[in-house]
């Protein structure tokens, strides 16, 4: 493993005396250094303990801690994108992606564990294809509870199709594992949120029941949805809906005016903040240049919904184009990619 110190992008002049949200303020933005896009996750992921930030960058799973030291803990072969990743805990990273065959080079697809300590790897489970022929199995993952467990699917193919707000798609029988069975995790306990033809769904994540997390489901809504620790709140599309009641806010009321030359603006990204009552997004907004070519701005922000403060972060920070926001658990350090020289940065805030 190679250790890589990267220097403190401190934006102290420009930050002074900028606030966001009710109670914090941004400190200083830390350059990480670059990182590879992953498709189903995301390219930045933190830690349980909020300490590590976990991402991919020259054919290497990279480690960093919060004031950007990073350090290479894996080698991935030449071409090799992983589609997903998680931390399994503290110490260890879960990742999907195809490896190659030693005697014949041939891929076939794995999730395997890493430990960030050792950079020692075990493969959970492999399988060659994702063929829809009844029976044939496959797997998915990782992924997190929202009670933020690792796990992975053991998918079946039954020979059947159920609906999705967009169409159809092949029905599988689902079997959930824990990376660490021994933990004495209970299936019952744990959720996901799941899109069915009428609606959003918060479901347990042995299946054994489910309930719609508002009163009024919203089929064929944006497929894009995050509901908050407590269940009381749920962020769909532009929509935040209050659980109880259904009450909605819609977001874009407080967003402003959208940057200039675009025509619309969505949604990303969305998550709600561990410890205030605060989310985080990717807005991103679709232009039309004069000579007709069309193009997308990415830029990150936060909405308070106790406050109705809507702050786009890319304007606090001077950084331009930026997107995949996540929280860290302890709701004040924000991570992101620089869409334009795809290296992940992070925002430190502090309470006023």
């Amino acid at each position: 493993m190679r250790l890589f110190v990267t220097t403190f992008l401190l934006l102290a002049g420009l930050l002074h005396g900028l606030s966001f949200g009710a109670g914090y303020k941004v400190t200083k933005v830390v350059e990480v250094g670059p990182a590879a896009w992953v498709p189903f996750t995301g390219p930045l992921k933190w830690s349980p303990d909020g300490t590590k930030l976990a991402y991919f960058a020259n054919n290497y799973l990279m480690i960093s801690d919060t004031l950007g030291n990073s350090r290479e803990v894996w080698k991935i072969d030449i071409g090799i994108t992983p589609r997903r990743f998680e931390w399994a805990s503290n110490d260890k990273v879960a990742i999907n992606l195809p490896k190659r065959r030693a005697s014949d080079s041939a891929l076939y697809k794995t999730i395997t564990v890493v430990d960030i300590h050792t950079g020692q790897e075990t493969t959970v489970t492999e399988w060659q294809s994702v063929s829809r022929a009844v029976g044939n199995i496959y797997y998915e993952g990782p992924f997190l509870t929202l009670e933020r467990n690792a796990y992975y699917l053991k998918k079946t193919h039954t020979g059947h199709r159920r609906q999705i707000p967009l169409g159809w798609t092949a029905e599988t029988i689902d079997e959930p594992h824990w990376f660490f069975p021994d933990k004495s995790l209970s299936f019952e306990q744990n959720h996901f949120i799941h899109w069915h033809a009428d609606g959003l769904y918060l479901v347990n994540l042995d299946h054994t029941d489910s309930i719609s997390p508002v009163v009024s489901p919203h089929p064929g809504g944006a497929m894009t949805a995050a509901i908050s620790p407590d269940t009381s709140y749920v962020f769909m599309g532009d929509r935040l809906i209050r659980v109880t009641d259904s009450a909605e806010i819609n977001v874009n009321d407080f967003a402003g005016e959208p940057p200039d030359g675009t025509f619309g603006c969505g949604f990303m990204f969305l998550s709600f903040n561990p410890k205030t009552t605060e989310i985080l997004f990717n807005q991103t907004c679709d232009g039309e240049s004069p000579s007709g070519g069309e193009y997308v701005i990415d830029r990150i922000g936060t909405f308070n919904y106790s406050t109705d403060e809507f702050i786009i972060l890319d304007t606090v920070i001077g950084i331009q184009n930026c997107t995949a926001p996540v929280y860290a658990p302890d709701g004040k350090k924000i991570a992101f990619l620089d869409n334009d020289d795809y290296k992940a940065y992070i925002i430190c805030r502090e309470e006023k």
